[in-house]
C-alpha cells in the first residue's frame, strides 16, 4: 500500500513538473501571438492610410484630367487627316492591348 502511495506521490510530482512546463510554454506562445497581433494591426494601419492617401491621389488625378481635357478640347477643330491619324493611333493601341 505504501509503494503505491509513494508511486502516486511520485506521478503527481511528475504531472506538476509537466504543468509548469506547459504553462511557461502557453505564456510563452502567448506573447508570440500578442505581438503578431499587434504587428498585424500596424501593418493595417498603414495599409489603410496608404490606401486613403491613393484615393485621394485618384481623385485629385482623375479632376486635373478631367480639367486638361476640357482644355485640350476645346482647340480648333481637327483636320481630316488628323482625325483619321488618330482613329488609326486608337485601333492600333487597342490591338496592342488586346494581345
Amino acid at each position: 500500500m505504501q509503494s503505491e502511495v509513494n508511486s502516486l506521490r511520485q506521478r503527481i510530482s511528475e504531472l506538476e513538473v509537466e504543468k509548469a512546463k506547459l504553462e511557461v510554454k502557453n505564456v510563452e506562445l502567448l506573447k508570440q501571438v500578442m505581438k503578431e497581433s499587434s504587428r498585424r494591426e500596424a501593418e493595417n494601419i498603414e495599409l489603410r492610410t496608404r490606401i486613403e492617401e491613393l484615393e485621394k491621389n485618384k481623385i485629385d488625378t482623375t479632376s486635373s484630367d478631367i480639367s486638361s481635357n476640357i482644355c485640350a478640347r476645346s482647340s480648333e477643330p481637327k483636320s481630316l487627316e488628323d482625325i483619321e491619324t488618330d482613329n488609326f493611333l486608337d485601333a492600333q493601341s487597342k490591338k496592342e492591348v488586346s494581345d
